[in-house]
């Protein structure tokens, strides 16, 4: 599977540049070989289950691809837990092969390096059978709990990904996510190069998309709200050149206020909207400008990459391209799975009004923090926000929203402005507490709500 793709493509032009960073080049021909010695020392090994701890992309491309050629199920672990979360989710797994180049060591693990796995020894045998169909486990984002693994297929995934030769893909995303998962995806189908930035500040993004002529970029909402802003800054990212040719959103609300900005500044640029989730995988793909979803796409017959319904306000979605099923569970591929997501159909579109579970209780009245938060970005001056609910002894909860303001706006101004702004939301639903704070927790590009929610500090 993998490897097969990493073959093809270094018989191409094996000196290809596939992952691009500030420290170093790996070619398609380095990769490959280092994902050849992975796989025959797996198969040899043959652990139930693999589980990578690997902060560098080119290292992690050749463990992944070398995994999936002997047949070994594995999962990206985010790097950036610390001891106790990993070897939590490391007990959850039931993963006692753990590859790293951290050097840190879980106590109970058997722990081999990245050079130690992907060390060539040139025995006869190292020869073995590619894997007919592997398997492996993508972590959901834990941005409203711990995140679960999920079990996938790589053959599903690789049916999902769209022909495009030759681009070069900016990795925004933790590559333990599913997003993350489906840019190297893109790159190794399309003969493609993933570039990682220095950083996932906007202005270390802009400089390498920049330096390295990225043509294809996949980020949250949360992502390029911020990035924009630091375009419009004085030194922001305005000096960057950026030859961008696609421009991806997902993982959370897509407002139409942030279509209309990115189409201003990157005219040249396609936008898309994916809607896609761990579990169920990319469902749908929307590029006419518009938030939300086509209302046709609840119509579409069996037969496509997924159909969508709505049941009570949610979102369902049946997947050819989602999980298997989560680890260790049986399988539950082609079921309709609840999204969480709660919707509303306008006309001829679907327009997403919040989650489930993160619906403020204001006296009885439900609030979602997605209408909030669009009322306070349309405001100018606003870098980003996220609204939650504030314990209040009289009517449970009242509404509050923490607020980074863009470079060179006064936050006295900018709180009356946002005051404004938001009088058109109902009563329920205006911010009665306003914080200005210098960042916002995000999770996997998401904003992190329950973090502001339980966040000190004074409110000016």
């Amino acid at each position: 599977m993998l490897i097969e793709l990493l073959r093809a493509s270094a018989d191409r032009d094996s000196r290809r540049a596939l992952v691009v960073s500030d420290s170093r080049t790996a070619t398609v021909g380095e990769v490959l070989a280092r994902a050849e010695a992975a796989g025959a020392e797996l198969a040899r090994r043959r652990p139930r289950r693999l589980a990578c701890v690997i902060e560098d992309v080119a290292s992690l491309v050749a463990v992944l691809c070398g995994a999936a050629a002997s047949g070994t199920e594995v999962c990206v672990c985010p790097t950036y837990f610390d001891d106790a979360a990993l070897n939590e989710l490391l007990d959850s797994l039931d993963a006692a092969l753990v590859v790293t180049d951290t050097g840190r060591r879980p106590a109970g693990r058997d722990v081999v390096t990245v050079a130690e796995l992907c060390a060539p020894s040139g025995a006869a045998e190292d020869s073995y059978d590619l894997a007919e169909d592997p398997e492996l486990l993508i972590l959901t984002t834990g941005t409203t709990g711990k995140p679960k693994p999920t079990r996938q297929r790589w053959s599903r995934l690789v049916a999902g990904i769209a022909n495009d030769p030759g681009s070069r893909w900016l990795l925004t995303y933790n590559v333990n996510q599913f997003a993350g998962i489906q840019v190297l995806l893109h790159v190794l189908v399309n003969d493609g190069t993933i570039v990682v930035p220095a950083s996932r500040r906007p202005t270390d993004a802009a400089a390498a998309i920049a330096e390295h002529g990225v043509t294809h970029a996949s980020g949250t909402p949360t992502f390029w709200r911020l990035l924009l802003v630091d375009a419009g800054s004085s030194a922001g990212i305005g000096q960057h050149e950026m030859p961008l040719r696609q421009i991806t959103l997902g993982g959370e609300v897509v407002p139409g206020d942030l279509l209309e900005r990115l189409h201003r500044a990157f005219p040249a640029a396609r936008i898309t909207h994916i809607y896609a989730g761990t579990e169920f995988g990319s469902a749908v793909a929307v590029s006419d400008g518009l938030p939300g979803l086509p209302a046709s796409l609840l119509e579409r017959a069996d037969g496509g990459r997924a159909q969508l319904r709505v049941v009570d306000g949610e979102l369902q979605v049946r997947s050819t391209v989602g999980m298997v099923g989560y680890a260790d569970d049986d399988e539950i591929a082609g079921e309709w799975f609840p999204t969480g997501d709660l919707v509303e159909v306008s006309g001829d579109r679907v327009m997403f009004v919040g989650r489930i579970n993160d619906r403020i209780n204001v006296g009885g009245t439900k609030v979602s923090p997605h209408a909030i938060e669009a009322a306070v970005h349309a405001v100018d001056g606003v870098a980003l926000a996220a609204a939650y609910g504030k314990p209040n002894p009289i009517t449970g909860s009242i509404v509050a929203v923490d607020v980074v303001a863009a470079p060179g706006h006064d936050p006295a101004v900018l709180k009356e402005a946002i005051r404004r702004g938001c009088e058109a939301l109902p009563p329920a639903a205006r911010p009665r507490l306003i914080r200005f704070v210098d960042t916002i927790e995000q999770r996997g590009g998401k904003v992190v709500r329950a973090a502001a929610a339980d966040a000190g500090g004074s409110l000016r």
